[in-house]
């Protein structure tokens, strides 16, 4: 793995010149989402919104954006030289994807810092964009989600967007093929057997 954690990521960014701070206010409402979009589409630096409306004393106050907008930064992501050609950068994937890392379970961590459980948890202590002026509310973006195989025990991480609907709730759109409906389906069944069985 090329960096630690995303801290670390930052770190490269800024030490190579791809990101920018942006101290600026900036509203959870459309604007960061506007900003991130031009400067994508502009092949512009990663973004690290630092002061963002609603959220200035918030323990999850900060927003990281657009820090996979090019080739060079993706290949810097996956410890390759920024001018990696493209083929070269989709070989390496392949590879990578094919013989994946085995995940390391520790009991501490970066991640763990601020932990809210139970009653306590709140979806909306993050500042979760309204991206733009089209989306029906809040989306966690590039979101990765987790689901167990209830009979086999397997683990899949997916990506999907997430509409936020309240401080606990948060929908997702998986296609019926993908792994977590699959895990979805059978959990489903379960509910429904064991329900039959009472």
């Amino acid at each position: 793995m090329a960096y630690r954690d995303l801290r670390a990521w930052i770190a490269r960014l800024e030490q190579e010149d791809l990101l920018r701070r942006i101290t600026a206010e900036v509203d959870w409402r459309e604007e960061i989402g506007a900003i991130s979009s031009r400067v994508t589409h502009r092949r512009g630096p990663a973004l690290l919104f630092e002061n963002i409306r609603d959220y200035q004393s918030s323990d999850c106050g900060l927003l990281f954006s657009s820090s996979l907008g090019t080739f060079g930064r993706i290949a810097l992501a996956m410890g390759l030289a920024p001018e990696t050609p493209f083929l070269e950068l989709m070989q390496v994937f392949r590879k990578r994807t094919r013989d994946p890392l085995r995940p390391i379970d520790v009991q501490g961590g970066t991640v763990k810092e601020v932990v809210h459980e139970g009653a306590d948890a709140n979806i909306l202590e993050f500042p979760i964009p309204k991206w733009s002026d089209g989306d029906g509310g809040r989306y966690v973006t590039f979101g990765t989600w987790v689901s167990r195989d209830p009979e086999t025990g397997n683990v899949n991480l997916g990506i999907y967007r997430g509409q936020v609907h309240d401080e606990r709730t948060i929908g997702i759109y998986a296609a019926a093929d993908k792994h977590i409906m699959r895990h979805y389906a059978k959990y489903q069944g379960w509910v429904r057997t064991c329900r039959s069985r009472l």
